[in-house]
């Protein structure tokens, strides 16, 4: 990896404070345990002037669970989720999720916000900036081929590889999310990562103990949900944590049966 690129560190308290720092800096990315985004730094694939610490607003913490419904701040570690006993007690489908999410380490780092804010993933992509460059780069950068298809035409297949929202799928789960116009909810996690919009942040993700009644009537579920369950589904294939298969089996089940959204 490269040396860190220099960046300025803002730590806002408050959900107005993160605002008024993205309205101020156009160019910030918002942070929250870094797993992610901090490993594409080194890579050089972005190189952020500035970085809104996000962990410091207290309503982004938070983590209600209930027999009626759930909510989960942004800032939530992944940690934390996984042992939350109403979580796990009411939504085990999600604290599973969350359980089996890489290591320990990334688990107390990574946060649920982060996670359904990831950017599509690729072998080809994920790499050095020198070995990107060795490979005449490609269509997430600045090539114009795909090389995991290069007879694609223009399309990339880099996947999106967040563990939860699958999981959030299956509760109808909504996403908040605050921007220079207000609050606003995104319904049924449609696309979880437009959240990540510039001057926009993502607040949380509210599911229902009902669920959805069957994923396949619902248009939102087609568009956007699909993708992230295919992207479960290929853990069957080749699983690579302990836990994985499960979680894609259920994926599978509620597929093609109403409901049961709320147990695995």
């Amino acid at each position: 990896m490269d040396a860190l690129a220099d960046f300025e560190l803002l730590r806002p308290q408050s959900v107005e404070e993160a605002l008024k720092a993205r309205a101020a800096h156009p160019d910030a990315r918002l942070l929250g345990g870094g797993t992610d985004l901090m490993v594409n730094i080194r890579r050089g694939i972005v190189a952020p002037p500035v970085l809104i610490d996000m962990t410091g607003v207290t309503e982004l913490r938070a983590i209600k669970a209930d027999a009626r419904a759930l909510e989960i701040g942004a800032a939530v570690t992944l940690s934390e989720l996984a042992v939350h006993p109403g979580v796990i007690e009411h939504y085990p489908v999600v604290a599973q999720a969350a359980h089996v999410i890489a290591g320990p380490t990334h688990r107390n780092m990574g946060t649920v916000g982060g996670n359904l804010c990831l950017d599509t993933r690729c072998i080809f992509y994920n790499q050095s900036e020198w070995w990107r460059a060795a490979n005449a780069h490609c269509l997430k950068t600045t090539g114009t081929m795909c090389h995991v298809a290069p007879k694609s035409r223009g399309v990339c297949f880099a996947t999106f590889s967040g563990d939860l929202a699958p999981a959030l799928l299956t509760l109808g789960a909504e996403v908040d999310i605050a921007g220079p116009a207000g609050r606003r909810t995104v319904p049924r996690i449609q696309r979880a990562a437009s959240a990540c919009l510039p001057r926009c942040v993502l607040i949380g993700a509210r599911g229902s103990a009902r669920g959805i009644d069957d994923l396949d009537m619902h248009p939102l579920w087609q568009l956007h949900g699909r993708m992230a369950v295919n992207a479960a589904l290929r853990h069957l294939d080749a699983p690579r944590r302990p836990g994985q298969g499960s979680l894609a089996a259920y994926m599978n089940y509620i597929r093609h049966r109403p409901g049961r959204g709320r147990t695995c």
